[in-house]
């Protein structure tokens, strides 16, 4: 995901790391403790243990509050996976943080994404235009009582 010039399309730059090198970050990632500041878990395939991607949280440095955040690798679009990641992280952290709300980011082209966020309960709050990327869209959801 890293290398692949369309997926860092939608979350910055692509980088010369090999798959081995990132997936040990995540895992180092996962074995952190769990804080009410920032989190980011590694997804991976139940039956195989192929690292398809993460999700995660940590203060917004653009917007107000916790960003919650998930990318997947490209051979991993459009299969579910995304949806079941976010919901079961997103339950996680609402279960296990103090965190009321989280807000989220995305590049209004990215409508994989943005139907991910609809479908978990964020709502759209606003656009940030942002010359690089194109507009930028923001959402929230709070925590479901």
């Amino acid at each position: 995901m890293l290398r692949d010039p369309i997926a860092k399309q939608y979350t910055g730059g692509v980088t010369t790391v090999s798959y081995e090198q990132r997936l040990a970050v995540y895992k180092k990632d996962c074995e952190a403790p769990f804080t009410e500041e920032q989190s980011e878990c590694a997804v991976t395939d139940k039956a195989s243990g192929i690292y398809l991607g993460y999700c995660g949280f940590m203060p917004a440095q653009e917007i107000e509050g916790s960003e919650f955040f998930h990318g997947l690798c490209r051979d991993s679009w459009g299969k579910g996976y995304g949806y079941e990641a976010a919901a079961a992280a997103l339950t996680h952290f609402f279960k296990n943080t103090k965190h009321d709300s989280f807000v989220a980011t995305v590049v209004s082209q990215n409508t994989g994404s943005i139907k991910i966020l609809q479908k978990l309960g964020f709502r759209k709050t606003g656009t940030i235009s942002n010359s690089s990327q194109g507009n930028i869209e923001c959402y929230e959801i709070t925590k479901p009582f």
